[in-house]
């Protein structure tokens, strides 16, 4: 019969490896979500391309002062909605839209490319909420497992309340080397230099 040390030892690995699975579930999750934004993204850009009839030349263009002016709103527009997400990548959101904001000089494919920082950028909100979800799940379910145990051998615990700071250390620590949430974001920046780049060669090529 194991002793109590070698017991808790035992439910800690178990644990841990309960914690990795529930990794690599969101793994897999984020991939279906990358997926799912760039054939979002790339079908609404290539149906805007189709209805405004670019070519190379026509993304390349300057865009106007009072076109400038309409993106600059709406990513002005974008920054005040972005103050009132709690999310643990808002920082960096937030500066990622205001290099888009203050560039010199704003060409359609910036433009378009700005668009596309947007949506994704809902995306990356939406998946960080799905993990802050799913890492509460488990965080409670351990609790109330481990409550469970140490009922079996008698000792009464008290009642367990949800800490938000140990679900936020969670996100933050590095699965893998990085971590969730700076792993959305970077992996969204990817997908967006991917679209920008694609859809540059859809154009020269008349895939639009």
């Amino acid at each position: 019969m194991p002793t109590i040390e070698e017991y808790w030892i035992r439910r800690a690995e178990q644990l841990e490896e309960k914690w990795h699975k529930e990794a690599k579930k969101l793994e897999k999750r984020l991939q279906a979500s990358y997926l799912r934004a760039y054939r979002e993204v790339n079908k609404e850009m290539r149906l805007y391309l189709t209805k405004k009839d670019f070519d190379y030349n026509k993304l390349n263009e300057v865009l106007s002062k009072a076109e400038r002016e309409i993106r600059k709103k709406g990513l002005t527009d974008y920054l005040d909605h972005l103050s009132e997400v709690d999310s643990a990548i808002k920082d960096s959101m937030e500066q990622e839209i205001k290099q888009h904001i203050n560039l010199a000089k704003v060409t359609r494919l910036d433009a378009i490319s700005s668009e596309m920082l947007r949506v994704l950028s809902d995306q990356v909100i939406q998946d960080e909420k799905a993990i802050r979800k799913q890492m509460t799940t488990v965080y409670t379910e351990t609790l109330l497992r481990n409550k469970y145990e140490f009922l079996k051998l008698g000792v009464e615990t008290p009642v367990y309340v949800l800490n938000e700071k140990i679900i936020k250390d969670i996100l933050s620590y590095p699965w893998s080397g990085e971590n969730f949430s700076n792993r959305i974001w970077n992996n969204k920046k990817k997908l967006l230099q991917v679209l920008r780049e694609e859809l540059t060669q859809g154009v020269i090529q008349g895939l639009h």
